[in-house]
């Protein structure tokens, strides 16, 4: 979604990629402990 607003710098993708990985660790982190809390 956001990724189309950011220059195409030659370093975009890897940024790009590290940035989708940390949320996606984030998210899941996140939805672990509040699964965790509800059960």
């Amino acid at each position: 979604m956001f990724l189309g607003s950011i220059p195409r710098w030659p370093w975009s993708r890897e940024w790009g990629y590290y940035a989708c990985t940390g949320i996606g660790v984030l998210l899941a982190a996140v939805s672990l402990l509040a699964w965790l809390r509800i059960f």
